[in-house]
């Protein structure tokens, strides 16, 4: 997860999407699909750190190879690098690419009610959009997949290695493979965001400073350097109506749910219709709908869920 200072004041605007690619889960009990979270990065890093431990060996054969021909065969090994590198890559991150637009999909997915008719079309539209295989996605295999015949190619033209280690080589390639397509991409989305999110706040600070030191020149200046996700001190506001029951009390409203900076409060309740306000202030992320559901085992959370779900891609985006 990544950490967010001045939490009240920040809003995700334009790191959303960087965001909804990190790895997520399902939060227990709801239908809620995961939005602002990310979970079991420690476990990607681990990953990642040991396919790079493999791409440094390649790297370190393949030139040492070159460098042992000479001649062409070092420029050979030099672009072959350049090139093996260039494809895990950009194959890594095309691979990854469609993962954020579809878990909004799911999110999308979720608000709709499989109880309503009519809105059997959207949720077919959804259904089959997720289904669809990404050509940008395949792509992605095909560069990784090719990465690692290209450094195969090279390691035996270069002839530096024996049969055995060129087996061995290869396990290890199919490893990798494994690896960009599991894991590399969700690394790179959270180390992503949490890098956009930390120049944000550092942009925001020295708008701060600069407008605190009133030169009106300085403080014209500033207005490059204000970060586009902060300064947000407007709380913001959501309602819905539901038919379900939402607090297991004879008379259920009015109630409220406080969490910091965050309030859900049902005020009434008309012909089994619950009418509510909710105010956040900066970013309700999926650890603030968590702390809601787990106040009471009063409440309806798979409903209360959604609602924070809702609110979350309205008025956190």
């Amino acid at each position: 997860m990544p950490t967010i200072k001045d939490k009240s004041l920040f809003k995700p605007s334009d790191i959303r999407k960087t965001w909804l690619g990190t790895r997520k889960k399902q939060i227990e009990g709801t239908k809620h699909p995961g939005f602002y979270q990310t979970t079991d990065f420690n476990i990607d890093k681990r990953w990642v750190y040991f396919v790079a431990a493999i791409e440094l060996a390649a790297i370190i054969v393949t030139i040492y190879g070159g460098i042992v021909r000479g001649g062409m065969f070092l420029i050979g090994a030099i672009i072959a690098v350049i090139l093996f590198i260039a494809f895990d890559i950009v194959g890594s991150n095309l691979h990854h690419k469609p993962i954020s637009e579809k878990q909004e999909s799911k999110c999308k997915l979720a608000l709709l009610n499989e109880l309503d008719e009519s809105m059997r079309p959207q949720r077919l539209s959804i259904l089959t959009d997720l289904n669809i295989k990404s050509s940008i996605k395949s792509w992605g295999i095909f560069l990784i997949i090719f990465s690692a015949v290209l450094k195969l190619v090279a390691l035996f033209l270069l002839g530096t290695l024996g049969f055995v280690y060129i087996g061995i080589m290869t396990v290890l390639y199919m490893i990798a493979i494994y690896i960009h397509i599991n894991h590399t991409g969700f690394y790179l989305a959270e180390k992503n965001t949490e890098r956009e999110i930390k120049k944000q706040h550092s942009l925001w600070l020295e708008y701060n400073r600069l407008k605190r030191i009133g030169d009106g020149t300085n403080e014209a200046k500033s207005e490059n350097h204000k970060g586009k996700n902060y300064d947000i001190k407007a709380p913001q506001k959501g309602g819905f109506i539901s038919q379900y029951k939402l607090w297991n009390h004879k008379d259920d409203v009015p109630f409220e749910l406080k969490i910091e900076d965050h309030k859900l409060l049902f005020d009434r309740k008309e012909d089994n219709f619950y009418h509510y306000e909710f105010i956040t202030r900066g970013i309700f992320t999926d650890d603030d709908v968590k702390a809601f559901l787990s106040i009471g085992h009063e409440i309806n959370r798979e409903e209360i869920a959604i609602h924070c779900l809702y609110h979350q891609m309205k008025h956190n985006s």
